[in-house]
């Protein structure tokens, strides 16, 4: 028979166990916590390069999607809540956009602050707020940094009815960047607001040559693009009359910069000379819900899906309203 270990041995044996099995299922959670960290990690990296693809093509829609999900896995990560409030904007959700924005601002570090301002700015369009944003941003940024901050701080002034400085801002931008299609449209918008005629039609011209012509620039940015068609359109219109397609698209083109008011008018000139279609109802749609008139706007959506019912966007907004 085997002789049986005596009681200190005993004890330090299970002493030994007892250790091993705290080790092993520390060890077990720590590579738990890893592994969902990991994956979490993956799903997030995977959201934002589907949300940066989805920008790319301007499907604003579904770059949202992509980007509350890179939010909800990383919520305190600077990229997930700067990509969503920029697709925000480019979305037309302007009241989110603006929440999201000051979240972003309040993420971002030393490096990123001049980016999370100017975005702000952007979704702040229109108030004086945008302004004193933009100048805020000009005071800390560089001097690489100012060339592109320069055209936002432009189009706050302009935004806010400052058409003599936005004027001066954008008559200096156009010195060393004169192929600059949404510089000459902010031109444009300012000259006529101070009244100052005397090259306007030159103005509207080379927005128009610089978007539609041989030596269209592609300037990597959707903002930039929708401006440059809304001055074409808007270059058009002053020799030719536009279709209801036109005045459609270059509503959608206003709505991408956040000019709601104008792209309201364009929406009802292109209800009004045409052939009417689900994307011109919707936006009048959205338009409506904006300036807080929410049954015309189920109205609108409704028309929408009355001649598509396939309209996805009409079907999320009266599903939003709960229709």
């Amino acid at each position: 028979m085997t002789a049986a270990l005596p009681y200190p041995y005993k004890k330090k044996i299970l002493i030994v166990l007892f250790v091993s099995l705290l080790l092993f299922l520390g060890f077990s959670k720590a590579l738990l916590q890893f592994g969902d960290s990991f994956i979490r990690e993956m799903a997030a990296q995977s959201a934002l390069v589907r949300g940066d693809e989805m920008l790319n093509q301007r499907n604003y829609s579904s770059a949202v999607q992509e980007f509350r999900s890179f939010a909800m896995l990383a919520p305190d990560d600077y990229r997930a809540v700067s990509r969503l409030s920029e697709s925000l904007i480019l979305r037309g959700e302007i009241k989110e956009a603006r929440v999201q924005a000051a979240r972003a601002l309040s993420l971002a570090d030393e490096g990123e602050e001049v980016d999370a301002l100017s975005r702000l700015a952007r979704a702040e369009m229109g108030t004086e707020a945008a302004v004193a944003t933009v100048d805020r941003a000009w005071e800390i940024s560089s001097e690489s940094q100012r060339e592109t901050l320069a055209l936002v701080r432009a189009a706050a002034y302009r935004r806010a009815t400052d058409y003599s400085a936005a004027t001066k801002m954008y008559r200096d931008y156009l010195v060393d960047r004169p192929e600059s299609g949404e510089a000459w449209y902010g031109l444009a918008i300012s000259s006529e607001g101070v009244q100052d005629f005397a090259d306007l039609r030159e103005q509207w011209a080379n927005a128009a040559q610089w978007v539609d012509g041989e030596y269209t620039a592609d300037y990597g940015n959707i903002v930039n693009r929708n401006r440059e068609r809304a001055a074409y359109f808007m270059a058009q219109e002053k020799a030719s009359e536009l279709s209801a397609e036109d005045y459609a698209s270059w509503g959608v083109a206003l709505k991408g910069n956040g000019l709601w008011d104008q792209a309201q008018e364009r929406f009802e000139q292109a209800r009004d000379a045409g052939r009417v279609t689900p994307v011109t109802l919707y936006w009048l749609g959205v338009n409506a819900e904006i300036q807080g008139d929410v049954d015309k706007a189920k109205a609108l959506y409704t028309g929408a899906l009355d001649i598509d019912p396939s309209h996805e966007e009409s079907k999320r907004a009266i599903e939003r309203l709960g229709e």
